[in-house]
């Protein structure tokens, strides 16, 4: 279904004809989504447009209002694709400008189409980093930043901490602006006032996906870099390497007996404040990190190698922020705790220690491997997801075998993906599953999505997977506070434009 022709007209006045596109094969690219629920329903966009500033964006709101079409705004990575008819997606990736990086007081300023690769490169040459995402760097800092919040450093970054203050076209049109950034003149460096600090209304826990507007500006939190001014890395793709200064960088797999060995470590590491990565791997990772391809994957996985090998291990990065000192201490007190807490350091001559090394353990920094988990079957899914204290996090997507028996998708090896944030204070497991890209496999992950969240409600654990479909379930046990969401939403988009049904249905006709 096509755009009336009035409304393609006024949109291509308005941003002239090279940023307005309602070719069908640009429309199919656009349609694409590899993750459920996005292979559900989906459908092609009506037109493309491609905004060059707030003003161009401001605009295509305000006719979205006038002419009751519905639009999807979209960084570097299209995450949400049309479920109705009569959507324009409002691609932001010409809005690519690093508005300011300020050395001092370790921010960033940047626009939706800045990504991670490019942030973390002008920050590297200022001795600076920013958390990059393990969607990949190619991803935009902005859109990950409001979707989740987390990175690969969010150990010592913490959770959701990194967004300072925001410029926000609501989804009528007006703008707004958050935080410090409401003072004329003093930028964007705090997000708490004086002006209004709305970071958990944009942001939720699992993102609203545009549904309350576009963000069209954010301030991010940097940290400092004691490694090199450019990405130490050599080679091609898949075929490269990164090495860093031995010095003030030092990486670590540490083997346990038992799970509950390992996590008990998790929080020893935690509490002494060391490193800026502290995780367990799933054992596929390890394949998927070293293969270059499919064939490759599936060869060395089959030979159950890993199964057994990297079952209970955690991989921790030590850095040295503020000298060769600092290093040394904290191996030092790794060393310490490995012997205290009966782990195995597993050493860099060690096959499974090779098989992050060289290529995949520079991620944290600059993620460039993300792509490969698609490789056993295509795509992935979260089947269980459980944020809270390490220990009753793992606990709940334990249950994961015996909610997900009745499904039948591809093997993969049933343990859980362990990070930590805040030192330690926060576990977050999730439990992975490899369906295929169909639509019954979709819906078979979906279903079985939901069955975990259900099974953490009954765990009284912390679930995030807070999407349209699943605040009718969480709403009622967490005070209902749906129904506040839904009244936020009519409130700000009351004609319902902002990529409905996002983050929540109003519209009685949408329930599915």
């Amino acid at each position: 279904m096509a755009l009336a022709r009035n409304v393609y007209k006024e949109l291509k006045s308005v941003l002239g004809s090279k940023n307005i596109s309602e070719n069908i094969g640009v429309l199919q690219a656009y349609s694409k989504q590899p993750f459920p629920p996005g292979l559900l329903g989906r459908k092609r966009p009506d037109a493309v447009v491609l905004p060059e500033s707030i003003g161009d964006v401001q605009a295509v709101v305000k006719l979205a209002n006038r002419y009751k079409f519905a639009y999807i705004p979209i960084g570097n990575y299209n995450w949400d694709v049309p479920r109705q008819d009569n959507t324009v997606i409002i691609d932001l990736k010409k809005m690519n400008k690093i508005i300011e990086i300020d050395e001092k007081n370790m921010h960033a300023v940047v626009e939706p189409g800045v990504t991670h690769a490019q942030l973390q490169a002008e920050c590297m040459k200022r001795g600076l980093v920013c958390n990059s995402t393990w969607g990949g760097s190619p991803c935009s800092v902005l859109a990950n930043t409001i979707f989740f919040g987390v990175g690969g450093l969010s150990y010592r970054f913490g959770l959701n901490r990194v967004l300072l203050s925001m410029e926000w076209v609501l989804p009528t049109g007006e703008i707004i602006k958050t935080g410090s950034l409401a003072t004329d003149g003093a930028g964007y460096f705090w997000p708490s006032g004086p002006g209004p600090d709305l970071r958990g209304l944009i942001r939720g826990f699992f993102g609203v996906s545009g549904g309350l507007g576009v963000v069209t500006k954010i301030g991010v939190k940097l940290m400092p870099w004691p490694g090199p001014a450019s990405f130490p890395v050599t080679g091609v793709a898949p075929n490269f390497e990164t090495r860093f200064p031995t010095d003030r960088f030092c990486f670590h797999l540490i083997r346990y007996p038992s799970l509950t060995e390992l996590i008990d470590a998790m929080y020893v590491i935690g509490e002494a404040e060391i490193g800026v990565v502290l995780q367990r791997f799933p054992s596929s990772w390890f394949q998927w990190a070293s293969a270059r391809s499919k064939e490759e994957f599936w060869k060395g996985w089959e030979s159950g190698y890993l199964q057994k090998s990297a079952e209970n291990v955690i991989a921790v990065w030590l850095v040295g922020f503020s000298s060769k000192r600092q290093l040394e201490y904290e191996e030092k007190v790794l060393q310490h705790i490995i012997k205290k807490t009966g782990g195995e350091d597993i050493p860099p001559s060690d096959r499974l220690y090779k098989m992050m090394d060289p290529a995949f353990v520079g991620d944290w920094f600059l993620c460039g491997n993300s792509g490969r988990i698609m490789r056993p079957a295509g795509t992935h899914m979260i089947a269980m997801v459980a944020l809270d204290s390490i220990d009753h996090a793992v606990k709940v997507t334990g249950r994961a075998d015996e909610i997900r028996k009745d499904f039948d998708f591809m093997d993969d090896d049933k343990d859980d993906w362990v990070c930590t944030y805040d030192f330690g204070w926060q576990g977050d497991a999730e439990c992975l599953i490899l369906p295929e890209q169909n639509e019954d496999d979709m819906r078979k992950a979906m279903e079985l999505a939901i069955s975990g969240l259900k099974a953490s409600l009954h765990d009284k654990t912390y679930t995030v997977l807070q999407i349209p479909d699943t605040h009718p379930i969480l709403g009622p046990v967490y005070g209902n506070y749906h129904q506040l969401l839904k009244k936020i939403k009519k409130a700000l988009d009351p004609e319902n434009v902002a990529n409905p049904p996002n983050p929540i249905r109003v519209d009685e006709t949408q329930e599915g």
